[in-house]
């Protein structure tokens, strides 16, 4: 059975409960790293090991993570390497790690007392290769639950990823976050699947794209287990190196669609159009946003470039806009109709008010 092979190394060492690695990178997280840390100390599954990647912080994150090793009771390793991403400090956290499962905490959010117990449990009672939970979005200490995907557990097996699980690739995809996961370290060796460390954004997407293309089955509890701290500047591009922002979305659009083509869903071609197309609007909008690095003539040219750009031009003039919500779509009739001054400066204000009013637009977005 896979969970004898999962909890082989639990069983070598005289313990019943596979072990869990929690991977939590650090990059000058003084403010918030204590909550995190805490939040991992007081789960109630105690056979866990802390690997804690600081990504070259320069404030005191280090003395935090050297005090919080001193005085828990878990076992906890502190890696320390030169700013290079989340990315790479989540694969240092994967070689590093001798658990049976590995599970990824980030240094704003926390977890809930129970989180790590009930993702094993789940793991342990289907057989699952990844276990997912639901999430509190935190806004200003104010918890709102997220819709969940499945309103009840759901065990769904290879034979169903094609109707349940691929498809959602094509759409606003809740399962590609790296957080609220537990994920078989033996998927992750035997396929050799870590994080893609050019890319900026949208690399929990690439590195989810390759989970499920590899796992066999996938567990899903519809509890929100995880916190997911959004602060109104974390809305905001401010300081974002916008062209590699702009890189890595097409990276992202590129292994879409080799997964795409290698499942073979029907209609795929139809549904990556309408995929690029929401990639499209969303990229330009956020190319819009306030950002201190470029002059706002600067954002304009980059804002075109994307509109027109033949990967989303043609997607975005024949998408029926089906992954989009109302901002995106108002943006896409804008571009459509040639609009694209007009459009720039709706998106930038689109990103002032959902600065503003964040967690009031998220409620609606969740309804």
């Amino acid at each position: 059975m896979k969970t004898d092979k999962y909890n082989k190394a639990a069983a070598q060492s005289g313990n019943e409960k596979p072990l869990v690695s929690v991977v939590v990178p650090v990059y000058n997280s003084s403010k918030v790293i204590s909550r995190c840390l805490k939040s991992i100390d007081e789960q109630s599954y105690d056979n866990i090991e802390i690997i804690c990647v600081d990504d070259g912080s320069e404030d005191n994150s280090f003395e935090i993570l050297k005090h919080f090793k001193t005085t828990t009771k878990k076992k906890v390793h502190i890696v320390v390497q030169k700013n290079a991403g989340v990315s790479s400090a989540r694969n240092k956290g994967i070689k590093r790690s001798e658990g049976d499962y590995i599970t990824f905490v980030d240094a704003d959010d926390y977890a809930e007392p129970q989180m790590i117990e009930t993702l094993v449990k789940g793991a342990i009672e289907s057989h699952a290769d990844i276990v997912k939970c639901s999430r509190y979005d935190v806004y200003n200490e104010k918890k709102i639950a997220r819709k969940p995907i499945w309103n009840r557990k759901t065990t769904i097996t290879k034979k169903e990823f094609y109707e349940e699980i691929y498809p959602q690739f094509y759409g606003r995809c809740r399962l590609v976050n790296a957080f609220a996961t537990l994920i078989s370290k033996q998927l992750l060796k035997e396929n050799n699947i870590c994080f893609d460390e050019n890319m900026i954004i949208s690399e929990d997407e690439a590195f989810s794209l390759e989970l499920f293309d590899k796992a066999d089955c996938f567990t899903y509890i519809p509890e929100p287990l995880y916190n997911y701290v959004k602060s109104s500047s974390g809305l905001s591009s401010n300081g974002v190196d916008l062209k590699s922002r702009i890189k890595s979305r097409i990276k992202s659009i590129e292994k879409l669609r080799y997964y795409s083509n290698k499942w073979g869903l029907p209609n795929r071609e139809k549904y990556m159009k309408e995929k690029i197309a929401y990639l499209g609007v969303y990229t330009a909008m956020q190319t819009s946003y306030r950002n201190t690095r470029y002059t706002i003539n600067e954002q304009k040219e980059l804002y075109k470039s994307i509109v027109h750009d033949k990967i989303y031009k043609n997607a975005i003039q024949q998408s029926k806009k089906k992954a989009m919500i109302v901002p995106e779509k108002i943006i896409c009739l804008l571009i459509k109709m040639r609009m694209i001054t007009l459009s720039f400066y709706l998106s930038r204000f689109v990103g002032l008010m959902q600065r503003n009013f964040r967690s009031k637009l998220e409620k609606y977005r969740n309804a």
